[in-house]
């Protein structure tokens, strides 16, 4: 699966006539460099206005998942999106790479904070282990410790987890849910 990493996204952009016309050469645009799509469009429009009104042709991208761009242009969602990257923990921006990597082909036309909510519902944070994380699950929501509880069978309950309720991604433990995200 992939990560991204959104503060580091940028896209390699020319326009379509020149692509059309055989000419690959572009420049590297960095979205944190921008507030907006608008802003970005009208850095766009400065590096090519001797086409008049340039079409944008994006021949590469970086940390930017497929959802949310495409050769001939990026998605309104995609900038209030970092914005909300921006705001979360460096722990928190790795597991939120991950778990976009893991359901960017579910997400597209998705409002930003939508997307966010719906992180936000899934991630349980770094555990590192499956066992770890169970320990503090069978802890905080039942109460039970191995010290208080020896007969407690934690393997079982630990299969139990991460067979129907959670999965685990280079050490970031997620809840599985099914989303049904509204692409109107």
């Amino acid at each position: 699966m992939d990560r991204y990493q959104l503060e580091n996204a940028r896209i390699y952009v020319t326009t379509e006539q020149n692509f059309t016309l055989g000419n690959r050469m572009g420049h590297w645009l960095e979205l944190e460099n921008h507030a907006s799509k608008k802003e970005l469009m009208d850095a766009f429009g400065d590096l090519y206005r001797d086409e008049g009104k340039p079409v944008i042709y994006c021949m590469d991208w970086q940390n930017i998942p497929s959802c949310f761009i495409g050769e001939t242009g990026i998605s309104d969602n995609l900038f209030p999106l970092i914005t909300g990257f921006r705001e979360l923990s460096p722990t928190d921006k790795i597991g939120f790479g991950i778990w976009l990597g893991r359901h960017q082909y579910t997400i597209p036309d998705t409002d930003a904070k939508t997307i966010l909510q719906a992180f936000h519902l899934c991630y349980q944070g770094y555990y590192g282990f499956k066992q770890k994380f169970t320990e503090y699950y069978a802890k905080q929501e039942l109460g039970i410790t191995k010290e208080g509880s020896p007969h407690f069978d934690f393997i079982t309950f630990n299969k139990y987890l991460f067979e129907d309720l959670y999965i685990i991604d280079r050490g970031f433990i997620f809840r599985k849910v099914k989303y049904e995200f509204n692409n109107d």
